[in-house]
């Protein structure tokens, strides 16, 4: 094809068809989102794809083509793939997924932030946003110490100048101007080490954080697995394994060891024998791992050693 052609098609396409890669495309004279037709669109003639999933008409703002009955049309402007403002209201939307139709459909999400101030809302990232007195995650209204010193240290931990937080959540007892993530659930301030986790069986809420008694936070160290160490003390998931730090050492597999100990998974392996103890660098014959006498799978003895 003639390039000159071939550019023309682009360009009108561009244009008949919506705003390049939102996801919105015109065709026959109706609008579509990633392919399917939209179902219910108010004002089609003056229907106008916005940044990312969202779009909006004289009467309300869309996302992935479903109108939100709420929203003001003409001042309707997204803040990035997720947030939206009108005049008047603030929006969270995404999608989500359910049961048995996991795999083949995504269900929308629309959440009016009916506490937030529109006109001062901004975003700050990975799913946070603030106004001017109050912070958001994923829509949610969050209450913390210090709005104005609050920051996302990774996915798990945040802080702010007076406490540290696991999950949004204040962690009891600590420094928010020392708080810093030492790795894999592990956190410390001046003061001590912390270890988070998320319990699926708690009978209160899952996100759980404890204080690593007698840890030393200047000399304390992830190992990866769960298990930690400083100059004096080994740890699994915050609790005390062994004073052996000189010998202790990762092995593949949550197995690690000491001198005269094995663990998988911060359990002793009962009758292991630490001096030849190895990890198999593939599982053989339903077996992980081996010492000169049993052959051991995820910490449990399962024959002898051929």
């Amino acid at each position: 094809m003639n390039p000159a052609r071939a550019l023309l098609i682009t360009l009108l396409s561009f244009l008949l068809g919506g705003c390049g890669d939102t996801g919105y495309e015109k065709r026959g004279g109706q609008w579509h989102y990633d392919n399917q037709p939209l179902r219910r669109v108010l004002q089609p003639d003056q229907f106008k794809p916005l940044k990312g999933p969202f779009a909006r008409d004289t009467q309300v703002g869309y996302y992935r083509g479903s109108p939100i009955d709420e929203s003001d049309g003409p001042t309707f402007e997204p803040l990035d793939d997720h947030y939206a403002r009108d005049k008047s209201k603030a929006y969270f939307c995404d999608t989500y997924r359910k049961g048995q139709e996991y795999y083949t459909t995504k269900h929308t999400r629309i959440i009016v932030m009916d506490s937030a101030s529109p006109g001062s809302l901004r975003l700050i990232k990975e799913g946070y946003a603030r106004d001017d007195t109050k912070l958001f995650y994923e829509g949610a209204h969050i209450t913390v110490k210090d709005l104005d010193s609050f920051e996302i240290l990774d996915h798990e931990f945040q802080r702010d100048r007076v406490t540290g937080y696991y999950m949004r959540r204040p962690i009891p007892g600590s420094d928010g101007g020392t708080f810093a993530v030492i790795g894999t659930g592990y956190s410390k301030d001046k003061t001590g080490v912390y270890f988070s986790m998320f319990d699926r069986d708690a009978s209160g809420p899952p996100h759980k954080t404890m204080r690593v008694t007698g840890a030393l936070p200047d000399t304390f160290a992830t190992k990866g697995g769960g298990y930690a160490a400083d100059a004096g003390q080994v740890y699994h998931n915050g609790k005390f394994l062994s004073k052996d730090v000189a010998s202790f050492q990762m092995l593949a597999s949550l197995y690690a060891k000491t001198g005269t100990a094995v663990y998988f998974d911060g359990k002793p392996v009962a009758g292991a024998d630490a001096a030849t103890f190895t990890v198999f660098e593939s599982r053989e014959e339903n077996a992980d791992a081996k010492d000169a006498k049993a052959k051991y799978l995820r910490g449990e003895r399962v024959g002898a050693a051929q």
